[in-house]
């Protein structure tokens, strides 16, 4: 049976050893990371003698380094295996709590919330709370509350303090609360003035810290003078600023229609049976535009008009567009994306993560917001929610060039995979094309995998598929060249698709110009790896 823990260094059981080795011992496997009830346990002796006869310089080292580590006093004590008392004890006999306590003030100095300091401090918000004097609590109340006059969500979002504490501090440091006449102030003042500032597109919050009326008080004049509100003003007004109706240029349109001619489609957004024509869109924006700069007379009247033109715009419809492409197309997409940027058109397009589709290829796609830019495009290109070809696309270089990267092959003739459309379609294609080109083109059906009568369009003759690439050097140069550079198999017959892309030289530049999208980067090389390897 174990005998009782020896209570000092003095008596071990090995009365051989001395108490300066068992001192050495102890201070050895405390620098080894051993708490002291690991090393009080391996030497079988007491853990409070243990803490009392170590050397306290050591122990006051480690105490201050995990400080400045942002350690909490508990943390700390669980670490060490003593109590947080006495860390704290230690840490004020060797005037290390100071520190801590400065690395607070310095951080609500530099305006750092609460909640994100007891974060990095690792502790609760409480404790910070403590730490922090009563007059800087005051200064920075009084800065946010009275001098900047914010609402109560941005101020606990800027000191990082729930409601309720703010609520407390305005009571513990007698801050009057600026509110408190408000309803006498309101009466006094004109309502017409704040109904006029929202439906001037001013927010509610911008109104609040404008006037200095509570928020509830403002929406009741607004819902006593029957202003809508269901329609958010942030979306209301990129509508109003033209953020969401710059016009198509005709370079971006011969774009778009030669991308719907492969793969891009269009999605739609709204209620098709409370959709509003184009004319109703632009007489809403005409009204909410006039109440910018004329002052009206008949407040009622003026109220029944933004209320009308708010209905309208959240009745019309928007479209977006939508591109999925091959993973080894990832520069012509990034390119596509650069062209909606510097043609003035200001989508939140974005690229997803790339999928594996059934055919077990790396899939990518493009997406841009929804807007009514592309609203026209949908109503030529989608008439009955199907796609169909609108007579009125015309065959130009840029047109051709982005059909037949997108849907284009190359070998001993030209293809275009026109599957999806009908043959009424093909047909217009065909005639459209060798209308322009002057070259004889023609279109067949090709079986593809259990799916019969899929019309394809072909270019056989040698001599029509140069006049084609003739025709193509017409377009854009640098789509051109980017294209070229991208697909080289696609414009030369003596070029394979699978030779190219074992070659080192096209593989580094490929993956070259994607150094800011190093997803995308890794991606791009394994596919290549994997169906492509040297």
């Amino acid at each position: 049976m174990q005998g009782k823990k020896n209570t000092s260094f003095n008596s071990t059981k090995n009365d051989e050893i001395s108490k300066n080795k068992i001192k050495e011992y102890a201070i050895d496997l405390f620098n080894q990371g051993l708490n002291f009830h690991e090393i009080a346990g391996r030497l079988n002796i007491s853990k409070i003698h243990l803490v009392r006869s170590f050397p306290k310089q050591i122990l006051l080292g480690k105490i201050n380094f995990l400080l400045k580590q942002g350690f909490s006093y508990e943390k700390i004590g669980e670490q060490i295996g003593i109590d947080p008392t006495t860390v704290k004890k230690y840490a004020k006999e060797g005037g290390i709590h100071r520190k801590y306590s400065d690395q607070v003030i310095r951080l609500f100095k530099n305006k750092v919330p609460i909640s994100e300091i007891a974060l990095r401090l690792k502790t609760q918000p409480q404790q910070i709370i403590k730490i922090i004097p009563h007059e800087q609590k005051h200064e920075r109340l009084r800065e946010c509350y009275i001098d900047q006059q914010l609402p109560f969500k941005d101020i606990t979002k800027l000191l990082g303090i729930s409601r309720t504490t703010l609520k407390n501090w305005l009571r513990q440091y007698e801050v009057m609360r600026r509110h408190a006449n408000a309803g006498k102030e309101i009466k006094k003042y004109p309502k017409s003035e704040i109904i006029l500032d929202y439906l001037r597109l001013n927010s509610i919050e911008s109104i609040v810290a404008r006037r200095g009326f509570p928020s509830t008080t403002i929406r009741r004049i607004l819902q006593e003078a029957n202003v809508t509100r269901t329609c958010a003003l942030s979306n209301v007004k990129k509508h109003v600023n033209g953020v969401f109706n710059v016009p198509l240029n005709n370079y971006l349109m011969d774009v778009i229609n030669g991308e719907l001619l492969g793969d891009l489609s269009l999605d739609f957004r709204g209620i098709k049976s409370r959709n509003i024509s184009n004319e109703e869109y632009k007489k809403a924006i005409s009204n909410l535009r006039e109440l910018q700069t004329s002052i009206p007379k008949d407040l009622a009247e003026v109220v029944d008009r933004f209320n009308d033109s708010l209905e309208a715009i959240s009745c019309y419809s928007m479209s977006r567009i939508h591109l999925c492409a091959s993973v080894l197309a990832i520069p012509w997409i990034l390119h596509l994306k650069h062209l909606f940027k510097i043609n003035s058109v200001p989508l939140s397009s974005h690229i997803d993560n790339a999928k594996i589709t059934a055919r077990k290829y790396h899939n990518i796609s493009l997406w841009s917001g929804f807007t009514t830019q592309f609203r026209e495009v949908y109503d030529l290109w989608y008439p009955e929610s199907i796609k169909v070809v609108p007579r009125e696309v015309q065959m130009t270089p840029n047109t051709l060039l982005h059909w037949y990267i997108g849907d284009g092959s190359a070998n001993s003739e030209i293809l275009f995979s026109t599957h999806n459309f009908k043959v009424d379609d093909v047909i217009f294609l065909v005639d459209e094309m060798n209308k322009t080109l002057g070259i004889d083109s023609h279109w067949r059906f090709q079986k593809r995998k259990r799916k019969t009568n899929q019309p394809v369009i072909i270019i056989g003759r040698r001599e029509d598929i140069q006049r084609f690439y003739q025709y193509l050097e017409k377009a854009t140069p640098e789509t051109l060249r980017l294209a070229k550079k991208t697909f080289p198999w696609k414009f030369s017959r003596k070029i394979r698709k699978r030779d190219v892309m074992k070659s080192e030289s096209y593989r580094s530049e490929l993956i070259s110009n994607l150094h800011e999208y190093e997803n995308l980067r890794s991606l791009l090389l394994e596919t290549i790896n994997k169906y492509y390897p040297v």
